[in-house]
């Protein structure tokens, strides 16, 4: 099973959720910190010190569009020569 890469939103802003909202963000945080993205087991060990169900706060976080999930087969990065163009 190929591992899971878990991505904040690439054109959202913290500055840009509902102040009503930011403490649902957690994950969005953490990702952001991050880079952008994360394996998904490297995010859940960071989430742990949380008294809070990662999958329920995974769950919330791409239902709102914060988070994105893809394989770590569809992010590497190809090159082609443009002779094999």
């Amino acid at each position: 099973m190929e591992p899971v890469v878990l991505r904040a939103s690439s054109d959202l802003l913290e500055s840009s959720i509902p102040n009503d909202l930011k403490p649902k963000a957690i994950l969005f945080k953490l990702l952001k910190n991050a880079g952008g993205s994360m394996y998904e087991k490297d995010l859940y060990e960071s989430f742990s010190k949380s008294n809070t169900s990662f999958e329920k706060q995974l769950k919330i976080e791409m239902d709102y569009g914060w988070i994105t999930e893809s394989s770590a087969a569809s992010t590497r990065v190809v090159s082609v020569t443009p002779a094999e163009l």
